[in-house]
């Protein structure tokens, strides 16, 4: 990441470090661009410090730390780009440098790159980088940079949640539904908060519980997420963190919490964790994560499943989908279960499906996976891979699904398992059915 504990601006944790060892860090890649208007001014700023930066490599250059509109920035290749701040060397306190720009279309045509430049030793630190419009009148227009700020936890980015805020408004309208992972898990600046609220370079405090600093940022934005996008009924759960560990522990307690405050909220929401492989019944069945409004697991046949044989589930995506429905069922969950990542994947790797797939042009595959769910286990798959769904238009199938289930009212409790025999046993009938009203 490039951050440090060693230093910090304020109230803040921890810097960004340049140095001989990380001399270019960039804005513009995963990051994306920020949006300008084409002749219009605009500010940089940096936040920075600098110690030991004493001496260049040559003398005849410019030596220490500088902000740059650059190409792909290549590791001694920087140098012959024009600066926007001069070049900061020596040792100096914490300070502000900006440079001004006029926009020369709808993006910038370079990334933005802090450079650690022909210094033959010594540091910089960086706290924060921001964008802004100069305006006519010489006030500053919305920062346009995504997480400007290294100390990233203690600030929300408004203009990110403003597109949050359009995505769910469009969702509403079009009846789609998001589980919405509101954390990354073991995020660094967090994971090094101790519970003293110090620095703490061993890390392990992500999931720190109650009267702990990290404990209090996740409630603070807990409730920032409830108030800001509670009303909107497109959200139908939070998932405190993607893939913890798939046993009883802090993870869970801290789910419970975001649970329980969850519920407690004038628009209550679920909210849960999911886990990374297996059913892990200890821990939702754990008296301490009956607030979780429901069981998420993970599984790809090959790679994380634990079913066999794994070679005839991977040919059979109605068996696939049924042993593990029945798994869940037999677990005695008491909630409902949602099969978060389910994937038929190859044998080397979970990052790929199983190529034969592709050959299925009419998704048979996904016509038996999805019909497969009328078993009595009530599980709810997402499966992972999309790229074949797309490739051949498959989306049909699960709208032939949803017509024939939309006026089925499973959530009467009356419907159990139709225990349907067949006399051929190359068939495999699945169902239920509702006695009391006549239904199957």
């Amino acid at each position: 990441t490039g951050l440090t504990l060693d230093r910090a601006y304020g109230d803040g944790l921890a810097s960004l470090r340049l140095d001989r060892a990380n001399p270019i860090m960039f804005y513009g890649f995963d990051s994306g661009w920020p949006g300008l208007v084409d002749g219009r001014t605009y500010r940089l700023r940096v936040r920075w410090r600098t110690e030991g930066i004493d001496s260049p490599v040559d003398p005849a250059l410019p030596y220490g730390v500088a902000l740059k509109f650059t190409g792909w920035p290549e590791v001694g290749e920087t140098a012959a780009e024009a600066p926007l701040t001069a070049h900061v060397h020596g040792d100096t306190p914490w300070h502000v440098a900006e440079a001004d720009f006029t926009a020369s279309g709808s993006f910038p045509d370079d990334y933005i790159t802090l450079a650690f430049e022909n210094a033959s030793g010594g540091a910089a630190y960086v706290d924060a980088v921001t964008l802004q419009e100069v305006r006519p009148d010489g006030t500053l227009g919305p920062q346009l940079l995504r997480s400007p700020r290294m100390n990233s936890h203690l600030t929300f980015d408004d203009r990110r949640a403003a597109g949050v805020d359009a995505i769910l408004r469009e969702a509403n309208e079009r009846g789609i539904y998001f589980k919405l992972v509101i954390s990354e898990k073991d995020e660094w600046l967090v994971n090094h908060l101790g519970p003293e609220g110090l620095p703490d370079p061993l890390g392990g405090n992500f999931f720190n519980g109650a009267g702990t600093p990290a404990h209090w940022l996740h409630a603070a934005y807990w409730r920032y997420l409830s108030a800001r996008y509670g009303a909107f009924r497109a959200v139908h759960s939070w998932e405190l963190v993607n893939e913890t560990a798939p046993g009883f522990g802090d993870a869970f307690l801290l789910a419970a919490d975001l649970a329980r405050m969850a519920a407690a909220d004038g628009n209550p929401h679920l909210a849960s964790a999911s886990t990374w492989a297996t059913l892990a019944e200890d821990a939702w069945l754990h008296s301490a994560a009956a607030p979780i409004g429901y069981v998420d697991f993970h599984a790809y046949v090959n790679g994380t499943g634990w079913i066999e044989p794994k070679d005839e589930l991977t040919a059979d995506s109605a068996r696939f989908f049924a042993d593990y429905d029945q798994a869940a069922l037999a677990a005695g969950f008491g909630k409902p279960v949602v099969w978060g990542e389910l994937g038929i994947d190859g044998t080397a790797t979970t990052d790929e499906e199983d190529p034969r797939l592709a050959e299925d042009v009419a998704g048979v595959w996904l016509h038996k996976l999805t019909w497969a769910r009328l078993g009595p286990g009530g599980v709810y798959p997402l499966y992972w891979y999309t790229d074949n769904i797309f490739a051949h238009a498959l989306h049909p199938i699960f709208g032939a699904w949803r017509r024939f289930m939309e006026d089925i009212p499973l959530t009467n409790g009356r419907y159990e398992d139709a225990a349907a025999t067949v006399t051929n046993p190359d068939l495999r009938v699945l169902g239920q059915k509702d006695t009391t009203g006549g239904r199957a």
